[in-house]
């Protein structure tokens, strides 16, 4: 289970550093 959740925490991580011109292109326009 601590293995599940730490890849799930790694998976979320890699995610959101893969696709920051994503994430900041919704941040900077709220459409």
């Amino acid at each position: 289970v601590i293995e599940g959740e730490q890849s799930g925490e790694v998976i979320d991580v890699i995610i959101s550093h893969s696709f920051p011109s994503k994430l900041d292109f919704v941040s900077s326009n709220p459409d």
